[in-house]
C-alpha cells in the first residue's frame, strides 16, 4: 500500500474503531476494550518547535491548520441538533501522533430514543504537505460520491455499507471526515447531508480559529 493509501486507511480505521464503540454501546452499555484512548496532550514532531508555521516552500499554503489538542471545542453541531435533538452527553475526544501527521476525532452524541445518534468529527492535520492526496485516494475507494460545493478546498459525501451518511472534504493541510451514525437505521440518509455538510464547514471555520491554540512550552494544549 501506498503512504497516501496508508493514511486514508488511518483515517477510516479511526472511524471504524469509533464506529464499533458506539454501536457495542447502544445495544449494551459500556465501552469496549481495544477502544481509542482519551485524548492528551501531544508534541511537536522531533526538530520542530511549537511556534512554527510550515511555509509555501513545504507544498502547504502559510495559511495551514496547526493541530490543538482537543477538537471538539471546534466542532459545531447546531444544525444537525435541529434534524435529531440536542446533545445529551459531553463531547468524547481523541488524539493520536503518528509520522508527520496528527489525528483528532471528536464524537457527539444527540437526540433521544428513536432519534438517537452521534455525530463522529475525525481531523487529519499533516505538517508540511496538502491533504488533497489522501482526500482523493479516499474517494477512490467508495462506490458512489456526490461533489459538494462551498466546503473548504474541495468536499464530497456519501453512504457507507451500513448506509450512514459522510462528509469528507480537505483544505491546505486539513482532512476531515464527519458521519452520524444512528442507533436505529435512517430510512433516508441522504437527507441529513446537508446537516452535516453544515457541521463540516463549522469545523474547518473552529479549527482556523483554534489552530493557534500553541503554547511556548514545547507543546500542545487542549483547546479552551
Amino acid at each position: 500500500m501506498t503512504a497516501t493509501g496508508t493514511l486514508a486507511a488511518r483515517s477510516l480505521a479511526v472511524v471504524a474503531a469509533i464506529v464499533a464503540v458506539l454501536l457495542w454501546a447502544a445495544g449494551c452499555g459500556g465501552t469496549p476494550a481495544g477502544s481509542p484512548a482519551p485524548a492528551t496532550t501531544v508534541s511537536p514532531a522531533p526538530g520542530r518547535s511549537a511556534s512554527a508555521t510550515p511555509q509555501a516552500s513545504s507544498g502547504v499554503p502559510p495559511t495551514s491548520y496547526r493541530p490543538v489538542g482537543n477538537v471538539c471545542p471546534a466542532v459545531d453541531v447546531s444544525a444537525f441538533a435541529q434534524r435529531v435533538g440536542k446533545a445529551e452527553l459531553k463531547p468524547t475526544a481523541w488524539v493520536d501522533r503518528t509520522g508527520s501527521s496528527t489525528l483528532l476525532s471528536c464524537t457527539v452524541r444527540l437526540g433521544s430514543l428513536g432519534n438517537a445518534g452521534a455525530v463522529i468529527v475525525v481531523a487529519e492535520v499533516f505538517d508540511d504537505r496538502s491533504a488533497q492526496q489522501p482526500f482523493r485516494r479516499l474517494r477512490e475507494q467508495q462506490d458512489s460520491t456526490t461533489p459538494l460545493t462551498g466546503v473548504g478546498t474541495e468536499a464530497y459525501s456519501y453512504l457507507d455499507a451500513g448506509n450512514r451518511p459522510h462528509v469528507v472534504a480537505y483544505d491546505a493541510n486539513l482532512h476531515l471526515i464527519v458521519q452520524y451514525v444512528p442507533n436505529t437505521p435512517l430510512n433516508h440518509p441522504q437527507d441529513l447531508v446537508p446537516a452535516l455538510t453544515e457541521v463540516c464547514k463549522a469545523t474547518i471555520t473552529g479549527l482556523q480559529r483554534l489552530g493557534v491554540a500553541l503554547n511556548g512550552g514545547g507543546g500542545m494544549r487542549p483547546a479552551k
